[in-house]
């Protein structure tokens, strides 16, 4: 059951992948509201469908499984597609107005949660092929701050060999 409901958020252990969840969150604000708003002015079937996206995105959001990310983003652009056809059927202005923004949205989001999925990927493979090399991330940070704190010599001041480790 925790399979399908997940109680527990996954550790995220890229910056990518964090910024990913933070993404996967804004998206799943913006399917409540759609559905909030799918009740008032479009009609019960929108609903319904809002329903299933919040459902797709909460567990992508726990989890951060991208199979579940590419399936979600497969039903957006599906939405998408099928959205158009089925504009007609809104009866009211206003809930037009609604049904053209969340088709936008839909495009807007495939296109970021697309974007960063593809930059988690490259990121997550950048650090395998450290792992590797035999490349340790956290040296390399040390490195880096031990750097920053040696001030530079001045011109025309002789410079120290480097200590022997």
């Amino acid at each position: 059951m925790e399979k399908f409901f997940p109680r527990k958020a996954v550790k995220a252990k890229l910056t990518e992948a964090k910024n990913m969840r933070d993404w996967l969150l804004l998206c799943l604000i913006t399917h409540i509201i759609f559905f909030a708003v799918a009740i008032a002015t479009i009609g019960f079937g929108y609903m319904l469908s809002q329903l299933l996206y919040i459902y797709v995105s909460w567990i992508a959001y726990m989890t951060l499984h991208r199979g579940i990310i590419i399936a979600y983003l497969i039903l957006l652009v599906l939405n998408v597609g099928f959205g158009i056809f089925s504009m007609f059927d809104v009866e009211t202005a206003l809930g037009w107005v609604f049904y053209i923004s969340f088709l936008v949205c839909y495009v807007i989001a495939v296109k970021i949660i697309g974007t960063k999925l593809i930059m988690w990927y490259k990121e997550e493979k950048k650090a395998k092929n450290k792992l590797l090399r035999g490349e340790d991330s956290s040296s390399e940070e040390e490195e880096e701050s031990s750097n920053e704190e040696k001030p530079k010599p001045k011109a025309g001041e002789p410079v120290a060999p480097p200590a022997p480790q």
